[in-house]
């Protein structure tokens, strides 16, 4: 059984977000296990939607303007599984501040990629984009 294009984008647009929960909700109790106030914690993840302006931004230009959707999203989620990696090695402040603007730099863009990809692939569908996120 030959496997569609659609098919395959439907069980990543899956994947990527089942993991980015597990991932994303995960963050926060790991800090907390190594003592980081509430305050703490929420500035780590302050710095999300701050570096998220500048990434999408920075991802988006790339991806239309080399036309590689799929590259540029490759690219994104390898930097992203580094910087979450990255985030293990270390319990000082300041070293998991700079490690999280990492991290939202590469994570904040996939959805933005991941949808662009799925309009491509609608092209050469007939199936609806509702289809595709549900």
């Amino acid at each position: 059984m030959k496997i569609t294009e659609a098919a395959r984008q439907k069980a990543f647009i899956f994947s990527l977000y089942m993991t980015s929960a597990v991932i994303v909700t995960s963050f926060p109790l790991y800090f907390d296990s190594l003592g980081f106030s509430k305050v703490q914690i929420g500035l780590l993840y302050s710095a999300g939607p701050i570096v998220g302006i500048a990434a999408n931004l920075f991802w988006g230009v790339l991806g239309d303007r080399y036309r590689a959707i799929r590259r540029i999203l490759s690219i994104v989620l390898a930097g992203q599984l580094a910087m979450s990696l990255s985030l293990f090695t270390s319990s000082m402040f300041s070293v998991l501040m700079a490690l999280m603007i990492g991290f939202f730099f590469f994570q904040t863009p996939t959805s933005a990629l991941n949808d662009s990809l799925t309009l491509l692939t609608l092209r050469k569908t007939e199936q609806s984009y509702a289809s595709f996120r549900v």
